[in-house]
């Protein structure tokens, strides 16, 4: 009722957008496998967009506010803008789309604050482990003046573990619809944790695996180089190609997943999501676009607004034939990077980047753990590495963490001649 009364008091504009997300959340921190905290939070978060001609103007804000002044505040904003190349485009669609899952489990942990299966998963680790476990509910709805109303209310859990043997670590993450994954997640932690003994790296190019929780990383800035925007402002490496050209080795499939991963069915302009292939079988298929963008660029909205900047939802990396163990013996010699942090690129239309290997950095030797090489540093390019592709693993897994905000099922990535030099 409140978004209709917003509505109601936004006349006079060629379109008005109206989002609100509501979330419920559990959040349970955890210290060398002891519950430290849990905190439940309610939050509310609001959009309000406008466009009239070529002028447009958003208003956000957290928390509950009176109508009135959401009114006023839009409207006395709005006064203040000036004439834009681009202004956001709603989808003629008149439609009502409600979706709302149902999850005993994690409604149940929301509600009660029910932790005692993470406190009997921790009891049973081998190394002490800390991390974080998020179980959310969140309801989405977009109203617009062209007659779309969308609810839609998803239940998900994530986290992450790192478990510590003595100077040694491993880490794992989990996305997923039920709190099980975490059982795996902190077994995953362990396994890497356990493998033990130091090695010495010599900067060169070598053989690397690695493992979904690096793919998803480098999916964040994958997420930016895919979007239209980004091409249009020649800040992406994508930029200097054409669709239908190669840009990555023939294994390598990259796709947006909103439905598969049942992440969102409409986006922030009322276009229904679609799945869709950015790279398939190593050759360039799509940006992700919105109203704004596919018009400029004479294609079709993906259903990725975000106003203005295209956005991806979650990806999906095609699967291969081989096992983990299989893809450590591809090569007389191959480092295994179980995660990563402080990825920064150097140039974003070459991309060109760094990013450093943390935990389980493991240098193999025919395909037996020689001993942990602790802090090195890839010094590459992602057209590098996605032409270098040469094996995927068969089982894929589904994570997402703060330093992975975008949900991506991925498997472990087998990539040829990488650029690797020491840290520190």
């Amino acid at each position: 009722m409140e978004l209709e009364k917003i509505l109601d008091g936004l006349k006079g504009f060629d379109s008005v957008i109206i989002k609100k997300v509501k979330t419920k959340r559990l959040i349970v921190k955890f210290v060398l496998s002891e519950i430290a905290e849990v905190q439940r939070l309610n939050e509310v978060e609001y959009s309000v967009s406008v466009v009239k001609g070529k002028r447009f103007y958003s208003y956000t804000f957290s928390g509950e506010e009176e109508l009135d002044k959401i009114i006023t505040g839009v409207k006395e904003g709005f006064n203040y803008t000036v004439e834009s190349d681009i202004v956001p485009q709603l989808t003629e669609n008149d439609g009502e789309v409600k979706v709302k899952e149902d999850n005993a489990e994690l409604r149940s942990v929301i509600e009660e604050q029910d932790v005692s299966f993470i406190d009997s998963v921790l009891a049973k680790s081998e190394f002490p482990s800390s991390g974080i476990v998020n179980v959310y509910e969140t309801t989405t709805e977009l109203m617009t003046n062209k007659g779309f109303k969308g609810t839609e209310t998803r239940i998900r859990a994530d986290g992450y573990a790192r478990s510590f043997n003595g100077e040694y670590s491993g880490q794992w993450a989990f996305f997923s619809d039920s709190l099980k994954e975490f059982n795996e997640t902190l077994k995953k932690a362990n396994e890497f944790a356990s493998i033990t003994g130091k090695v010495r790296i010599d900067d060169g190019k070598y053989n690397v695996v690695l493992s979904p929780l690096v793919v998803a990383n480098f999916m964040v800035f994958f997420a930016d180089f895919a979007s239209a925007f980004s091409v249009m402002t020649a800040s992406s490496f994508l930029a200097k190609y054409k669709k239908g050209e190669k840009v990555a080795s023939e294994l390598l499939t990259i796709s947006d997943v909103p439905r598969k991963g049942r992440i969102a069915e409409f986006d922030d302009e009322a276009t229904y999501t679609r799945d869709k292939e950015i790279i398939k079988d190593g050759v360039f298929n799509s940006l992700l676009f919105n109203n704004e963008l596919a018009q400029i660029f004479g294609e079709k909205s993906t259903g990725n607004a975000g106003l203005i900047y295209p956005i991806a939802y979650s990806f999906e990396i095609n699967s291969g034939e081989q096992s983990l163990d299989s893809l450590l013996a591809s090569s007389k010699e191959v480092i295994f990077l179980n995660n990563n942090w402080y990825t920064r690129f150097q140039n974003y239309y070459e991309g060109t980047f760094s990013t450093v290997g943390r935990d389980a950095i493991v240098y193999y030797k025919e395909g037996k753990p020689q001993g942990v090489a602790g802090r090195i540093r890839i010094s590459d390019s992602f057209p590098n590495l996605m032409k270098n592709v040469k094996g995927l693993g068969k089982d894929k897994y589904s994570v997402r963490w703060w330093d992975a905000p975008i949900p991506t099922i991925s498997p472990y990535v087998y990539v040829d001649g990488v650029n690797i030099t020491k840290a520190w």
